[in-house]
């Protein structure tokens, strides 16, 4: 994986489900990587393509909701 501090290295897992935001998905692929940095985690554009989103860095929220086909 490439950050714009190094290329760091990791692995891929599938999950059964994937729990963030207030959502379930199912059977989803993740890079697993220790990035430091206080990261707990990055969602990428794979996962959100499926919902509208909204961040509010002010009032400390994401906004979620899932894009209906």
């Amino acid at each position: 994986m490439r950050t714009a501090a190094a290329v760091e290295h990791g692995y891929i897992v599938r999950l059964v489900q994937l729990s963030t935001l207030g959502f379930h998905v199912p059977h989803v692929h993740v890079d697993v990587a220790d990035l430091g940095y206080g990261v707990d985690g990055v969602l990428g554009m794979n996962f959100l393509s499926d919902f509208n989103f909204e961040i509010r860095p002010d009032e400390r929220r994401i906004l979620v909701e899932k894009i209906v086909p």
